[in-house]
This record gives C-alpha cells, structure tokens and sequence, in this order.
C-alpha cells in the first residue's frame, strides 16, 4: 500500500498548488504547459445520449468487421522492416497464424491461434472481438516507437514507495527505466515482476500483427531537496522519451504531478492510456486521439447523475430518512433538497462537477435546493482540523432548521457532517455522485453509520467480488501462478485496465499502427450493453476518449459485510449490480423500493484518507 496523505487527491484531479510551478517548465518543454483540469468549458449539450447523426459515431458493426475483413495489403509483403505507414485503419487478413509468444514471452509462429473464447480475445467481455490469424505486412515502422516487430510503452511511477508488499516494505530504484524482457533479479519490486507477467498475457491473448507490445517500467527522479517535483517529472519524461521514443505511456504517479509527465508526452506525440476520474471534455480535447481515459468525464458523471435524481425523486415524498427526533416524522411529506458542496481549491474537479450537476438537476427536472452549504477541506476520511468541525455542525444545523428531507452531494468526500449529523440525531436522505472515495466501503466505514444508513451513491464503479474472484487476478494467473497475491491484488490489478485499453486499441488499429487508426478503432467500438456486473459498458462516442458509459447506483447498510473482510459496513447494489445506460435509470419508483438486502455488497476499496 501506498502513502495515501495526498496522493489519492491527487491522483484524481491534482492539487492546484503543483499547477503554479507550470511558468518554471518552459525552459524544459518547446511550449508552456496548461493546467490538464479547469472549470467545465461553455458546451451546448452535455447529456450522456449517443448523437442521432448517423455519420457522427461509427455503426456498431464495425468493430467486429475487424476479425473477418480483408487487410487490403499485398500478402506477399512480409511483416517486419520498412518505411514508415499509415492510411485508414485496416482489418487483419484472414491466413497464416500471428505470432505467439512461448513461455519467455519471444515471439513465435506456431501452427495454432490465439486462446479466443466465444469470439472474443479473452475471457474478459470488454476484450475485443477475436482475430486468430494475420498474413501480410504489417507495414513495418508506422509510428515512433513501433517497428516491424515491436510497439515500445512505458508504464512510469514516480513515488512507489510500498509497504505490505511479498517483501514487506520495497522501496524501488529512483530514475530507473527497466526493460521487462531483462532477467529478474534478486528482490526486484513487485511492479517490475508482475508487469512481466502482464506483457507474457498479453502477447498471448491480444493481436499485435506481428509485433510484440514491448513493456518498461520507468521508476522517477527526485529533484535536490529529495523530492518530486514538476522539474523532476518533466526531467523524467524527458529522459524516457530520448531513450525509448514510446508509442503510449501508462501513468501510474501520484503527487499531482501527473500532468508534467503527460504534457511532455503529447507535446512529442505519444499516446497516454488513463487519466484519475474527475476531469472534463475540454481536458481530453486539448490533444484528442493521444490521450484515452478510462472513467468518463466529469460531464458525463453530472449527467449520468441528473438523470438518476430526476427519475428517483422528482415528484415523490421522502420515504428514506432514518429514525430520530425529526426523520420519520417527515417521510411521506414533500422533498425539500439541500446541496452540499466544498470550496477546497485542491479538488477542482469535484468543485466543477458540482456546479454542472446543480444546473443540469434545475434545468432538466426543476429540483432547486432550498439551502446550500459548503465545507472547506474535501477528501479526508480523519481529519483532525477543529475548523472543520465547526464547518461540519454548521451545515448539519442549517440544513435540519431549512427543513430538508433529501442532501445532494454531487461529488466530493467528507466524514464530520455525518458525525454532526448523529449528534443531532437528524437522518436526511444522502445522495451522493461519481467519487472515488464515496463509492469505497473502506471510506464509507468512517461515517458515521446511522446517519450513513440513509446514504446513496451513483457511481461508474463497477463490482468488485472477493480478490481471487475478480477478472484481472483470474486473467494474471492464466500466466502467473507464483506471484504473492498481496503483488497481484495492489500492483497488477491496478495496472490491468489501462493495459487492457491500451492492448484493444492496438488490436482495432490494424496493421498499420499510428494515433489515427488507434482512434478509427478504438471509435469502431459497437455500443453493447454490459450485461456482467463486473463491467462496465465501454465504447467511445464522437469526440470522446473515455471508456465507461454506465453508472451502478448504491446504498449503504451498515450493518452487512463485504467478501473481502467481515468487518460491518458495505455499499449494497441496486438490482444486485445492474448497470444503467442513460435513458434507463429507475422511474415511477421511491428510494425504499429499491432498498433490498439481497443485494449484493460491493468490496471496491478506494485507500481512507488521512489529515496531513
């Protein structure tokens, strides 16, 4: 585990003190850089429904033309070599086998096909549609950092440090770039033996037409004073990219400081695979086609959460406020909402979601709260400021004298209201958006549990089952049966979902490997609702470059546990883990319908966050 003071902050959406060194790093890159999060840009529609133009988004057909057309290149051209590539994105001929990889993870060609299952890649229902065999060139170098035989991409951690890792605490090699194709070595850091592993899997399972997608692990600097810093990162993209010339990057830092290592990257051209949740369209716009995030955009969690608020409650009494001197006496009367929000400058994304949710909810369904109130520190679980105390009794108060039955919170974290809350005994329904650490049952377990009994959240995260039951440790060990599963569960899930988005827009790229036909395959991707709890729907609208397209909606029972421990306290999920597209979130149904103790609790943990 990680230090989680400040990273897991940061990591969603940076705090807004690194963005003030970004004037001292024009020395270092051709052009200044621009702070990744801002306010929500002035746009005319921000309602997660796929356009109506037929030209705007790819028909559904597309993707799986990928395993049956023809290539369109000479057969006779061999696979390896050449000048560079490029064109429209090309499907894989039909013909000799691609090549696999035997157990070292070289490339071979064996007489036999990749291991699909039931037409698709892998096991996993987001992997794309199987393509077995490819014959023809594969154009040879199409792109810095792909070859005739290889596509190069780094996976860069600034500060790794670890503990409770198969070596207890492991501390890694600072400005270090390490080639997975190298021998292990004696106590090398989980993330280099399990990222090994993860390049074997998927050169087995995923075509790469001929070319082996070739992994690095690149470990940061630190600047003088020890530390990282926006110069020390920008150094370590620097040194990467004099070094490998990569084709994509995984950006695996916390600190805030993730930014500098991207800028630089989509400066030169590189393709960055995820992005922390929380960050708007204009973000992903700005270099549109190198950068792929798996969460959806802040506008589509505000409206992902409209439309869960607007067919739950608009027009329904209260029916969810818990027992206490005021709770039950209002159920069955009128709703009166209250908004919270925070003003922590550290967390624009959160402060942005918030303002695009209270407009969406006013103008689409006429919900206005009848108070608001904000808190000045968000995103700690134990927070020992007395300040924020103060904060917390205020608004408990405020809200209990305006009469309110129901808080939206559209995103954001906090735990002392709650607490105020239960010393009040007042229990007002809690609604609460897409956040990360809302959505945890680790966080959740620093409410205060009577008060948190009422709470909901609508959230694009997905199931999490027991750790040996989820599908990145199951795919892992199809290639990786000796890796502690302390390194599996914290260092190769967390990288399996980008690596899986990076590995299917290589594949629906086609032969000829560039940013344009990545983004033509990656766009070609059919809009097939997610029937498996652990997933989510995934494809890419017009202009957009993130995966996830539905929300789970949960409530809180404090009293269940989850699989992963038994200790009390889990998020249940609505319809036992049912996802919801737009235009399909329950209506004409209150909140207590929906409670049901069956459902099944999901153990998603976001690490608690502490006071600095």
């Amino acid at each position: 585990m990680r230090s989680v003071a400040s990273d897991e902050r940061a990591r969603r959406f940076g705090p807004l003190v690194a963005m003030l060194f970004l004037s001292s790093l024009t020395l270092l890159l051709p052009t200044s850089l621009t702070r990744p999060d801002t306010a929500p840009p002035a746009i005319p529609e921000v309602a997660p429904v796929p356009p109506s133009d037929p030209q705007a988004d790819p028909p559904i057909s597309n993707f799986r033309a990928l395993g049956a057309a023809r290539s369109g290149l000479d057969p006779g051209e061999g696979s390896g070599g050449g000048g560079a590539g490029g064109g429209a994105a090309a499907a894989p001929a039909i013909g000799r086998p691609v090549a696999q990889a035997n157990a070292d993870g070289v490339g071979r060609t064996p007489a036999s096909q990749y291991e699909c299952v039931a037409g698709r890649q892998t096991e996993d229902e987001l992997s794309p549609t199987c393509v077995p065999y490819f014959a023809g060139s594969n154009g040879g170098v199409t792109y810095q950092g792909v070859t005739g035989r290889e596509v190069r991409v780094v996976l860069y951690y600034d500060d790794i440090t670890s503990i409770n890792t198969s070596q207890g605490s492991s501390t890694p090699p600072t400005n270090t770039i390490v080639d997975v194709d190298d021998p292990p070595r004696p106590r090398e850091h989980p993330v280099i033996s399990v990222t090994r592993s993860w390049q074997k899997y998927f050169y087995r399972r995923y075509a790469a037409y001929g070319r082996k997608v070739h992994l690095f692990v690149h470990f940061g600097s630190r600047d003088a004073q020890g530390s990282h810093s926006p110069g020390s990162v920008a150094g370590d993209a620097a040194l990467a990219y004099r070094t490998l010339k990569p084709f994509a990057v995984l950006n695996f830092s916390g600190g805030g400081l993730a930014g500098y290592y991207n800028e630089y990257m989509w400066q030169h051209g590189v393709l960055v695979f995820g992005a922390p949740a929380g960050h708007n369209n204009q973000f992903f716009s700005r270099y549109p086609g190198l950068h792929w995030g798996y969460n959806p955009t802040l506008e589509y969690s505000a409206a992902q959460y409209t439309e869960a608020v607007c067919g739950i409650l608009k027009g329904r009494p209260a029916d969810g406020m818990g027992v206490g001197t005021v709770g039950d006496a209002q159920n069955g009367t009128s709703r009166k909402y209250g908004l919270l929000t925070t003003s922590d400058r550290d967390w624009p994304g959160v402060r942005a979601q918030t303002v695009l949710s209270k407009r969406l909810i006013a103008e689409r369904c006429g919900i206005k709260p009848v108070v608001e109130m904000s808190y000045p520190r968000n995103g700690r679980s134990v927070d020992n400021d007395l300040n924020q105390q103060n904060y917390a009794d205020n608004i408990a108060r405020q809200f209990q004298q305006s009469g309110v039955t129901t808080i939206l919170w559209p995103a954001g974290h906090e735990t002392k209201i709650s607490r105020a809350m239960a010393r009040m005994r007042y229990y007002p329904e809690i609604i609460a958006g897409d956040d990360d650490l809302q959505a945890s049952r680790v966080t959740g377990r620093f409410q205060d549990q009577v008060a948190w009994n009422q709470a909901w959240v609508v959230t694009s995260q997905a199931y999490q089952p027991a750790p040996e039951e989820r599908i990145c440790t199951q795919a892992f060990r199809s290639v990786d049966q000796q890796a502690p599963a302390s390194d599996v569960h914290d260092f190769a899930c967390e990288a399996y979902t980008d690596l899986r988005q990076l590995h299917t827009g290589i594949q629906a790229a086609g032969p000829r490997l560039t940013p344009e036909t990545l983004n033509q395959g990656m766009h070609a991707i059919p809009r097939i609702e997610s029937t498996n709890r652990q997933l989510p729907t995934c494809y890419y609208l017009a202009n957009d470059y993130t995966c996830v397209k539905d929300s789970a909606i949960m409530h809180w029972d404090a009293t269940a546990g989850s699989a992963s421990d038994a200790k009390p306290g889990c998020w249940r999920m609505v319809g036992d883990g049912r996802r919801f597209l737009p235009g399909k979130f329950p209506t004409q149904v209150n909140l207590t319908q929906l409670k049901r103790t069956r459902d099944v609790c999901n153990n998603y943990v976001a690490p608690a966050t502490l006071s600095p």
